[in-house]
């Protein structure tokens, strides 16, 4: 008899444990198994503006460059009597104008909205801004 008596408390003991055990996997599932998903690294949520000091120097992965040393890019963008603009010591610049009917539009002094960075990386770089209205 002694072992019978036993027995409801084992199985009173083993259901507290399934019990605790559920309940922590539906914590992980709704709480942080989310976050962890939807979570973006730091330089891919950015809204970087002129105010804001950021690193604005890009070149390509050497898996990816077919040059031995690879030139990296300043990115010019916030300088308000200036355009934007890459450039390089040897390698020359690429720069971006705009026309709209009779409006030429180069300086950022010019743009309707200026530069705002999103995304930066030492390869990669995304930005938006409007050079005119609508």
């Amino acid at each position: 008899m002694k072992r019978n008596s036993k027995r409801p408390a084992l199985f009173a003991s083993i259901k507290k444990r399934t019990s605790f055990l559920f309940y922590v996997i539906a914590v992980l599932l709704v709480d942080v198994i989310p976050l962890a998903v939807s979570a973006q690294p730091f330089l891919s949520n950015l809204s970087a503006s002129a105010d804001q000091p950021l690193y604005l120097t890009y070149a390509a992965a050497l898996q990816r460059s077919g040059y031995i040393l690879d030139q990296g890019y300043r990115f010019n963008c916030f300088e308000p009597a200036e355009g934007i603009y890459f450039n390089t010591d040897r390698g020359g610049s690429f720069n971006i104008a705009f026309k709209l009917n009779d409006s030429l539009c180069y300086n950022r002094n010019d743009y309707y909205k200026s530069p705002v960075i999103t995304t930066s990386y030492s390869d990669l770089v995304r930005y938006y801004y409007y050079p005119f209205y609508g």
